[in-house]
């Protein structure tokens, strides 16, 4: 099983850095867009958190971003060692498509399936994760 997920997450990564490439993003920084519209002012440590990901390729990621325009960083309030951080104008412009290339990829891998199948996919993908996660917690 795990075969196939790590093929599915490679091949979406992969058709995803395709896609961004005129608005030279990358898959890190789609995620990141995409954490930072859902929840504007979230640390860059809890953005970490969240993605699992190393504090290094964040900072590289938000600084990558920062110079594209389409996010910035403010000094925390109540701790002046993390950052806040948020979408620019330019990076609310780009969202909707970027949000339109991954649903379309989504539909394409799932073109094959009924609603009800996708629907059942995601649910059990769902569980999966978040069993992992705790099992990874403890």
């Amino acid at each position: 099983m795990g075969k196939y997920i790590a093929t599915l997450y490679r091949q979406e990564q992969k058709y995803i850095n395709n896609a961004m490439k005129e608005y030279k993003l990358g898959f890190s920084s789609y995620k990141f867009l995409f954490h930072i519209a859902r929840h504007e002012g979230i640390s860059q440590k809890e953005l970490c958190k969240i993605l699992n990901i190393d504090e290094a390729l964040a900072t590289r990621t938000v600084k990558k971003m920062e110079e594209q325009k389409i996010a910035y960083r403010k000094k925390g309030e109540n701790d002046s060692h993390s950052y806040a951080l948020y979408l620019t104008d330019y990076g609310k412009q780009i969202l909707p498509e970027m949000t339109n290339i991954i649903e379309q990829w989504w539909d394409d891998v799932m073109v094959d399936m009924s609603k009800e199948e996708a629907e059942t996919v995601l649910k059990l993908v769902e569980k999966m994760y978040w069993k992992a996660r705790s099992m990874n917690e403890a």
